[in-house]
């Protein structure tokens, strides 16, 4: 009979055992878990088990708040038929006062996420993985494709790898850049750069940069996050120089080209939505399959709570338009 348990902060056997059944995907790693932790958040194992063997598991993530916890999953794992995972999912938030669930299908090999009472958002999102093992790399790639990195290396452009924070900062720059050329072309951009955001990725050992230089400048830069088997690319940038002679072309194929040396089986150039087409022709071109998932969120507090934060919201929306009009010389 399967059941579902929830471990907190578990041991790196118990994480080790996580992640061995999902040896492609960084979101289940004792680095990765380190990382969260850095950010302030306590983690959890989710396992489906029968008796004592695991069947399903994933990493799980909480944060306390004044008035509403949260959990959020990364990367939600297969699981096999029925909705027992579900059932012990809101079982358990309901017994440790969350508020707030998250589920994302990052680095998940495919997701459906089941309609729950107190759904608040759902969107649909792609991923495009490119299989390493026994291929061609270069016979997969489109033509526009091929002729930007036959660009590259007649510019002379060559790759590096870094975890120290002055190549930290210059990741932040050229995504800084790429995130301005998409706001111009109309398309939705959340968040933001910060070497903050980014450092405990590869203090812990869960990344990497990957870099694309000329003359010592960095004009196209990856943060891969690894595991045993896959790759996962979370964030990529290009500088405007580093467009004109197909450095991020350039990058994404010697990257590729390099975790096949080593051993990795897949390359997942990350997620895209609907609002980000360039972004996702950019990923289709090197011959990955994209794959269509999901991500949901949950509000699962009582009503009480509902109203409070409600509540809370709409003065802060209020404060927050009244700061707006005031002038920034008194603002600041």
């Amino acid at each position: 009979m399967l059941k579902f348990h929830a471990e907190s902060d578990p041991s790196a056997e118990v994480i080790a055992q996580a992640a061995s059944l999902a040896p492609i995907n960084p979101f289940y790693t004792l680095p990765f878990v380190k990382c969260q932790q850095d950010f302030g958040s306590r983690p959890w194992v989710l396992t489906l088990r029968e008796q004592d063997h695991i069947l399903s598991a994933c990493t799980a993530f909480t944060r306390n708040g004044r008035l509403n916890n949260s959990l959020e999953i990364h990367s939600l794992p297969i699981l096999p038929p029925g909705e027992v995972f579900w059932r012990g999912l809101v079982e358990f938030c309901r017994e440790t006062d969350i508020s707030f669930l998250e589920v994302n299908s990052a680095a998940s090999p495919e997701a459906h996420i089941p309609t729950l009472q107190g759904e608040t958002r759902r969107t649909q999102r792609n991923e495009y993985i490119w299989y390493l093992k026994d291929i061609d790399l270069w016979k997969n790639l489109r033509k526009d494709h091929m002729t930007k990195i036959r660009l590259a290396r007649r510019s002379g452009l060559a790759m590096r790898r870094a975890r120290d924070i002055e190549a930290c900062v210059e990741h932040c720059r050229v995504i800084g850049a790429s995130m301005e050329r998409r706001k111009s072309r109309g398309e939705v951009v959340s968040g933001q750069a910060d070497v903050e955001s980014y450092m405990p990725f590869l203090e812990r050992g869960a990344g990497l940069l990957f870099q694309v230089t000329a003359n010592n400048e960095v004009l196209s830069s990856d943060l891969i996050l690894l595991a045993s088997k896959g790759a996962y690319g979370h964030s990529i940038g290009t500088s405007t120089d580093g467009r004109r002679c197909g450095a991020s072309h350039f990058l994404e194929y010697e990257i590729a080209m390099a975790l096949q040396a080593e051993g990795m089986e897949v390359f997942n150039l990350g997620g895209t939505s609907d609002h980000q087409p360039g972004l996702a022709n950019f990923k289709a071109g090197f011959g990955a399959k994209g794959i269509e998932l999901q991500r949901a969120q949950f509000y699962l507090g009582t009503k009480l709570k509902r109203t409070l934060t409600a509540g809370v919201a709409l003065l802060r929306k209020a404060f927050k338009s009244t700061a707006d009009r005031v002038p920034y010389s008194v603002a600041r």
